[in-house]
């Protein structure tokens, strides 16, 4: 009997033992459960603050994009107005030398006719210096005193028109 009662002990034993590994399977599947949720929930909230997070970088990366694209179009459009205004100057200089050019050739060749001129009349002067030496001082006395006449004619006129008024 005694062995029965060692069986009976151990088998109850046994037992409180199957029992208390099967409560702790069972608390450790119902945590395991339970933290399976908990980080299954916290994977979904990261993966969702994850898109939003990447949705607002795409917009920002969009309009960063639209933004860059307008800056190089405008960049395109102000080089364009600079071509065409360095066009402009190029055409407005080149047209200011050509004038000044012919202005240049214009006095030149005016200045060789003067030169021309000066020496032919200073060679009718030395002929008619030698022609008429005493007879060109009396001209120009006599031309000089008919300014002088007619000078003081108007002056007496001036007078004259100052004491009526």
């Amino acid at each position: 009997m005694r062995d029965y009662e060692r069986y009976f002990d151990e088998n109850k034993r046994l037992r409180d033992l199957v029992n208390t590994l099967r409560d702790e399977k069972d608390i450790a599947l119902s945590e395991i459960k339970r933290l399976k949720t908990l980080y299954h929930d916290r994977v979904n909230e990261l993966n969702d603050e994850s898109n939003l997070k990447i949705a607002q970088l795409e917009n920002a990366l969009l309009e960063t994009k639209e933004r860059s694209k307008m800056s190089e179009e405008k960049s395109y459009e102000v080089m364009m107005m600079q071509e065409r205004i360095l066009e402009k100057w190029k055409q407005e200089h080149h047209t200011t030398v050509e004038h000044y050019e012919k202005t240049i050739k214009a006095g030149k060749a005016e200045n060789r006719h003067l030169s021309e001129k000066v020496i032919e009349l200073k060679g009718m002067l030395r002929l008619e210096k030698e022609n008429n030496d005493d007879n060109i001082y009396e001209k120009m006395k006599r031309q000089a005193h008919k300014e002088s006449s007619s000078k003081s004619k108007e002056r007496e006129k001036s007078k004259k028109s100052s004491t009526k008024a």
